[in-house]
């Protein structure tokens, strides 16, 4: 009732709020083959940009994703910790995640281990919902999270940081910027260390972590000409606990992207893509059969497309493309181990028609053809229909599909004949735009078919289980003197086939921003609040609300300070649980950030 209330006064709120004109426009990627503005887009897509991330200040991606978005995650613990998301009750597996437009999902077993990437070191954040594997491939069922490390908004600079926090945290940044008339470049690198906290409630032991992270972005435009470089590495150690024993692990995480351009005139161009990343866990003690057991994926993958955008006098678009994906793969864990290598060729294309100027269709498919699994045939369908009154009806249909991963075709309980999973989602929204406030009415609904599960009959994984998911989102942005901000809304109800609630998914969910300009101060006020929650073995995580505050100050023309206050009333919180006990989380914390540029 709590979560429920708090709701409806932050509705309220927001459409008290009034200014005069709209300025929501955002070029977005992941929920088409080409960037296209958000308003053209027919499924929901969630931005976090440069300024925001500035205010926010926070050090983990998770984070990020749970304040501005209300979206359910989970953590093992503190910092550097293993971390879920659930895109609209989706398993973390079924989210693809992109850096830099690079893949980085390992093939093995879990989700991507997006947060290794420090959060200082992004630039933008894009979340797209629902089925986008006619697009992304394997994986994209729940949606697509692209978190990029452009940043060329420097003309030229050369910064160094320092943050400080609790448990003996500290962060070293330095990064350099530059551009000329064809050039712009960006290259950074930061160190994080701490001596962690507890990660379990039944424990007293601190866990600790390192990170070293180096990015680099290369853009180079001449004529019909464009290329691109982005490097993403990361590697360092977590300290965790294993069946209540401390353990640790080293991991390495990188990504390579180049991507060229031919610009045959204004609407025809030629694309190439080719980057690589990878993956790799490796545990620091030995197994009972004196092992070191890790896990790796090296992935190589070759994109090319031919594109025409719209023309004022046809009004069509096409895209029409192929790609090839190699992965290696390797896994050792307590005695069972294995290598394999796997190929995924795929065709692709989308059309896109606007017959008048009220309506637009856009239309996409994809063949994947696996070594292991087979073909798949996925697909998209997008219609706009804009109304009286500035709305726009917007709806979404589409199937999505994840490969079962190496681990389940050749590891422990690995079963050669698994299927793909699949699902078949829709959407339906409405949006207007006035006012300079951006308002959205979204329904979804998604049916998952051939989930993977362990079949403890036959002791082997099998396609046996199913979900549903349906729920509305409430997206409201607003920009004026008073104050700017936005706000994210989710009701739903993640089911299995027994009509069992998901583990680690709310029913409902809110996120709510506040920013304002004071003097030379930037404010951002941050709530979340999440309801109850099942884990393993029924274990109940109970609802909470936080408030997070973050200040920003610029106190001379090269020296910024950065102040954030999370968790503002410590409240007690758990994201995940094991039987016996809850996994913690931050408690009342305070971090601090200055920021000097030497020119």
């Amino acid at each position: 009732m709590k979560l429920i209330n708090f709701c409806l006064f932050a509705l309220l709120f927001t459409f008290y709020l009034y200014s005069e004109e709209s300025v929501y426009d955002e070029i977005v990627t992941v929920a088409s083959i080409t960037p296209l503005k958000d308003q053209n887009i027919a499924s929901s897509v969630d931005v976090i940009n440069n300024d925001l991330l500035e205010l926010q200040s926070t050090l983990e991606i998770s984070k990020l994703l749970r304040n501005n978005f209300a979206l359910d995650i989970s953590t093992n613990g503190g910092m550097g910790q293993l971390a879920s998301v659930f895109l609209r009750g989706h398993n973390s597996n079924q989210t693809l995640v992109k850096i830099n437009g690079i893949k980085i999902n390992p093939n093995t077993a879990g989700g991507a281990s997006f947060y290794n990437l420090d959060a200082d070191l992004v630039s933008r954040i894009e979340v797209g919902y629902g089925a986008l594997s006619a697009v992304h491939g394997s994986e994209a069922m729940g949606g697509v999270i692209n978190i990029s490390t452009s940043d060329y908004t420097e003309t030229s600079s050369f910064q160094v940081g320092l943050s400080f926090g609790p448990d003996e945290f500290k962060k070293r940044t330095i990064k350099t910027n530059g551009k000329n008339e064809a050039l712009s470049y960006g290259i950074a690198h930061s160190t994080n260390e701490t001596n962690g906290y507890p990660v379990l409630s039944n424990s007293n032991l601190d866990r600790g972590y390192e990170n070293k992270s180096s990015i680099a972005d290369i853009s180079f435009e001449k004529d019909d000409l464009e290329y691109s470089f982005s490097a993403w590495d990361a590697e360092g150690y977590v300290e965790y606990l294993l069946f209540g024993q401390p353990v640790s692990q080293d991991f390495e995480n990188n990504a390579y992207g180049s991507e060229i351009k031919f610009n045959l005139n204004n609407y025809y161009f030629l694309k190439a893509n080719i980057n690589s990343s990878k993956d790799l866990i490796r545990q620091n003690e030995l197994n009972y059969l004196e092992a070191i057991d890790y896990t790796q994926t090296k992935r190589n993958f070759l994109e090319i497309s031919a594109n025409k955008l719209y023309k004022s006098k046809d009004q069509y678009s096409y895209s029409l493309g192929w790609s090839k994906e190699n992965e290696d793969v390797g896994y050792s864990s307590h005695g069972i181990s294995y290598k394999a290598e796997l190929e995924t060729t795929s065709i692709f294309g989308s059309l896109g028609l606007i017959p008048n100027e009220t309506q637009s269709f856009l239309v996409l498919l994809r063949r994947s053809d696996h070594k292991s699994y087979g073909n798949q045939l996925i697909w998209n369908i997008n219609f706009i229909q804009n109304l009286e009154w500035g709305w726009d009806l917007k709806l979404s249909k589409g199937k999505a599909f994840r490969s079962p991963n190496s681990s389940e075709l050749y590891g422990f309980g690995s079963n050669i004949d698994l299927k793909p999973e699949t699902s078949n989602s829709y959407e339906i929204g409405l949006n207007k735009r006035f006012h300079e406030r951006d308002l959205s009415f979204v329904y979804f609904n998604n049916d998952t078919n051939n989930l993977i599960n362990f079949d403890y009959i036959d002791y082997i994984l099998k396609n046996t289980a199913k979900s549903k998911n349906s729920g509305f989102e409430l997206r409201v942005k607003w920009l004026n003197t008073l104050l700017n901000g936005n706000l994210v809304l989710r009701t739903q109800n993640p089911t299995n086939q027994d009509k069992e609630r998901l583990l680690r998914r709310s029913k409902n969910s809110i996120s709510f921003n506040f920013n304002k300009s004071i003097h030379k101060y930037r404010v951002n006020i941050n709530v979340s609040a999440f309801d109850d929650r099942v884990d393993f073995g029924k274990v109940n995580l109970p609802g909470y609300v936080l408030f997070n505050l973050g200040i920003y100050r610029q106190i001379k023309e090269d020296l910024s300070l950065s102040i954030r206050l999370e968790n503002l009333f410590d409240k007690e919180y758990f994201t995940a649980a094991t039987t016996n006990a809850y996994y913690l989380n931050q408690d009342r914390s305070f971090w601090i950030k200055l920021n000097y540029k030497l020119r």
